[in-house]
């Protein structure tokens, strides 16, 4: 009787955490449903490239704007970055399972805002300050939406020693 019932409790267990795995979807599988769709573009930029183009960019800037522009792309390793023209019929439906891995990851929801027209979120995955990925969503399921994934290793302490954090605070 006994090893009836642990039994049935472990296959009730494992039913129950695919069951939850089923309703949540990383920000990497939410992109690539939604690359599935054909109103959707996506592309993805590596660390190194990043770097060379805050560089290469910054030029033409003087050497505060220079700074903030190297600062920023520092610490990015990656960037994926996906545009869609139109939310494709099941998109709601990828997006509650991304909020939920977002909370069962413990993404911090660092800003949330909306019109009528846009709903815009950051979340962030961290370790202590260390900023590990970001999430950015830019949504509007009747025009364009935009999804930022950034892979990083940027400390909050970092962040706010940083130049145009601090103009962004006297503003």
């Amino acid at each position: 009787m006994r090893l009836l019932i642990t039994f049935l409790s472990i296959s009730l267990l494992i039913t129950f955490s695919d069951t939850l795995r089923a309703q949540e979807m990383n920000p990497d599988k939410f992109m690539n449903k939604l690359l599935k769709d054909d109103h959707s573009l996506g592309v993805k930029v590596p660390g190194w490239l990043i770097k060379f183009a805050g560089k290469t960019a910054t030029n033409d800037l003087e050497k505060e704007e220079q700074e903030m522009i190297r600062e920023l792309t520092s610490h990015i390793k990656k960037l994926r970055l996906l545009v869609n023209t139109k939310a494709p019929a099941d998109f709601s439906t990828h997006y509650t399972k991304l909020i939920n891995y977002f909370h069962s990851h413990n993404y911090e929801p660092l800003v949330e805002a909306r019109d009528k027209e846009h709903k815009i979120s950051l979340w962030a995955d961290m370790d202590g300050d260390i900023i590990h990925n970001l999430v950015i969503t830019i949504l509007n399921e009747e025009e364009t939406s935009t999804v930022f994934n950034i892979k990083s290793d940027l400390d909050m302490q970092t962040l706010k020693d940083m130049n145009f954090f601090k103009r962004l605070q006297d503003l």
